[in-house]
Parts: C-alpha cells; structure tokens; sequence
C-alpha cells in the first residue's frame, strides 16, 4: 500500500534528477503581484522563512528587498544550486511538516507551489507548525493548485516525470486555514497563463 512516505521520497526523486532544467525553467514565474502584496505587509528588514524555497528564486527577491530570509527544501540538489547562485541567504535542507525553528519567530512564511506535494493529513501538520513559528501578527501566504483529488502530470517543468499532486478547492483550502486557527484575510484565484492550471492564493494571520 502506497504511504506519504513513499509519495514524499518518490517526489524527492523526482527533483533530484530534474532539479537543474527545473531551477531555469522557474526562474521568470515568480508571481509578482503576491510578491508585491506580501512585501507590503512585513516589516522592514523582518524575517522570512521561504519553505520549499527550490532554487531560491523567490528567497532571493526577499534578500535584494532587505529581509532577513531563509529558504528550506528536502531536494539536495535544488538547495545546492540556490546555495551556489544566492550567496549569503541560508538555505536549510528540511522538512516543511517538522520544521527545524523555534516557537514565534518568523514575522512571514512565503508558501509558493509547494502545499500540492502532501496529502491532505500532512497539509494539516504543516499549517499546524507554519502557525506555531510565525509571530503573533505574522503572516502566511499559501500558493496552490486547485481542483480535486490527486492526480500524476507530466508537463513542461517535470522533464518527462510524472509529479503528483493533491488538489484542493477554494472552499477546502479556506476550512483548513481556518481550523488551524489562523485568520484568513484574503483568498483568491489566479489563472496560470503558462499551463493548463489554476492557482489559489491566499494571506492568513497568527
């Protein structure tokens, strides 16, 4: 029987062997609006932790705006890049669901395209440590792909692999901010113009 521990490793695998086409193939989609939108509302010079960072694409755009950022994937080989073309950011090999930080002390958690890679069970135990190292007032931004139940795609960025994924509705993406015990301020959809796909976005409060 198939185990998120078997799903986490195979999708582990999967960027390993693909992690250098993927880094080039990423590194003009970062969604600037959210950007924008997420920016404005953390403090100047605060401290932000970019889980499932990759390269480092958006850790970077953090750094160059004066931040105290970090960025943690469970890809060896994509933090060996972000580590080789982003000196002087910290980039951690960890866990999004185990997160190696103490209590409040992160003033944002930038979540983009990575909260599809768990299943249901483990989004849960990730919101749970992504609210319990944020400050109070703290704010997560959560990016993910919308629809329903899992699916296996193979496009452009996969090189071939089949990754997989766990939809979400708006409506169930909402529920699970919310039974966290985060404060939901903004939720919405944008249509990704490159594939064939849309995304959620949402900002939530501690």
């Amino acid at each position: 029987m198939d185990t998120p521990k078997d799903r986490t490793s195979r999708t582990i695998n999967q960027y390993e062997q693909i992690a250098s086409a993927y880094a080039q193939n990423i590194a003009d989609r970062a969604p600037q609006k959210e950007l924008e939108k997420f920016i404005s509302q953390i403090p100047s010079g605060g401290k932000i932790l970019d889980v499932g960072s990759a390269a480092g694409r958006d850790t970077r755009i953090f750094y160059d705006k004066g931040f105290d950022v970090c960025g943690i994937d469970l890809s060896q080989e994509l933090i060996a890049i972000a580590r080789r073309q982003n000196p002087g950011i910290d980039f951690f090999f960890a866990d999004v669901r185990q997160l190696p930080f103490s209590d409040n002390i992160f003033d944002g958690i930038w979540s983009n395209a990575v909260f599809e890679h768990l299943d249901k069970i483990e989004m849960v135990q990730s919101l749970d440590e992504w609210k319990r190292v944020l400050k109070k007032g703290g704010l997560l931004y959560l990016r993910t792909k919308m629809g329903s139940g899992s699916i296996k795609i193979s496009d452009e960025l996969s090189q071939g692999q089949e990754r997989e994924f766990t939809l979400l509705s708006e409506e169930e993406l909402k529920k699970m901010i919310q039974d966290s015990g985060l404060n939901l301020s903004e939720s919405y959809q944008t249509k990704d113009e490159t594939r064939d796909l849309t995304w959620i976005n949402t900002f939530s409060k501690k």
